[in-house]
């Protein structure tokens, strides 16, 4: 029953992220019960928390979110300094500070993942990978 209410909101909402998403909380819901297996109502709490679950559309960025997103798009799993290098190359014109705050903004809406890792020698850094090749359940 738990899994067909996830099917059947995602399907309702033709968005794959959805149901993803679904499954997750309901399964994060479940662990912090200390339940072995995810129940209705876990899936239901799951699905009032989907208000906190956007997906914007790519028209509604700002023009230098979109220019940023072409270069990630191109450029998936690379480290936020490359990135930085050739968005500069390509005519970026913002600060590295003001093109860390976009990347952050993307993840947020999530257009992008970041992970961040710990670098031998290098220090702390940041991969970027772009979300793109995720498609809604109509595009099949």
């Amino acid at each position: 029953a738990a899994l067909q209410a996830v099917v059947q909101k995602t399907v309702e909402e033709h968005d794959l992220r959805m149901g993803l998403y679904l499954m997750r909380e309901a399964g994060n819901i479940a662990e912090d019960k200390a339940m072995r297996s995810i129940t209705l109502e876990h899936v239901q709490i799951a699905i009032g928390k989907l208000d906190d679950f956007s997906i914007k559309k790519t028209d509604e960025l700002d023009e230098e979110c979109k220019f940023i997103m072409g270069v990630i798009k191109g450029n998936s799993g690379k480290k936020i300094g490359e990135l930085f290098r050739l968005y500069q190359e390509t005519g970026g014109k913002q600060a590295y500070k003001s093109f860390q705050r976009k990347i952050s903004k993307l993840a947020e809406n999530r257009f992008i993942t970041i992970k961040k890792l710990q670098g031998g020698a290098e220090g702390m850094t940041t991969i970027v990978t772009h979300l793109g090749s995720m498609r809604k359940l109509t595009e099949f």
